[in-house]
Parts: C-alpha cells; sequence; structure tokens
C-alpha cells in the first residue's frame, strides 16, 4: 500500500508518513487536522491516489523518458504546456466520444493534468486552502 512509502515530496521519495516532521506539521496544520491518524476514509484515499498516480507517472517518465516536458518537436514546434494540452484534447475527445469511462482514461487525465502543471511550474497549492 502507498501509504507506506513511496510519495513525492520535494526532491526525495517520500509518504506523509515518512515526511519530515516539519512537513507534516505544516500539512496538518493547513488541513485543520492535529494527527495524521485522525484523517477521515476520504482524506486517506485521496492520499492513496495521488501517492499510486505520482509513482506511476514516476515509472513511465523513467521508462520513456521526459518527452511529455522535453518534447523532441519534430512535428510540434509548440512548447511543453501546449503538447501536453493537445494530449488532454485528444484523450477528452476519445472520452466523450466512447460508450463507457475507463480507468485507464481517467489515469491518463490526471497524469497529464500532473504534467501540466509540472511544465507551469505550478508544484504547491498552499494559496488555495482557506
Amino acid at each position: 500500500m502507498a501509504l507506506g512509502g513511496g510519495c513525492a515530496c520535494g526532491d526525495r521519495r517520500y509518504s506523509f508518513i515518512n515526511c519530515r516532521p516539519e512537513r507534516q506539521a505544516q500539512i496538518l496544520q493547513k488541513t485543520g487536522q492535529v494527527e495524521k491518524n485522525e484523517m477521515t476514509e476520504t482524506q486517506r484515499k485521496i492520499q492513496e491516489i495521488c501517492c499510486n498516480l505520482g509513482n506511476f507517472l514516476q515509472k513511465k517518465n523513467e521508462r520513456y523518458g521526459d518527452a511529455a516536458l522535453s518534447p523532441v518537436s519534430i512535428f510540434n514546434k509548440g512548447d511543453a504546456s501546449s503538447s501536453i494540452t493537445i494530449r488532454l484534447d485528444d484523450k477528452l475527445s476519445r472520452i466523450k466520444n466512447s460508450d463507457e469511462l475507463r480507468k485507464n482514461d481517467v489515469v491518463d487525465v490526471a497524469g497529464y493534468l500532473v504534467l501540466l502543471m509540472a511544465a507551469n511550474g505550478w508544484i504547491n497549492f498552499d494559496e488555495f486552502l482557506d
């Protein structure tokens, strides 16, 4: 299970459980939780999904190279962000024209959105917390 290890936290691999204590305290303070064991089932699922998605994307990046953020630009001369949004448009079009929503399609869209955030340097979202 991903909760025990493997999430990306900064430039080292951690799960929330293995994060530096000061980072855990920041996260808990911003989410209004006193202790990490007070997470709801939904919060645990969110954490596990995000950890698993991060691990999945890192493995794909290792396997296929950094083509999304450093495109070879043979046909498309756009930057990384525009290349990713083209892929997103294609994937969303396929979903729209499909009879069923598949897990693979959802993972692809989520992955492209994470890559788009990385391409734009949108790494931290604390400013959106109330």
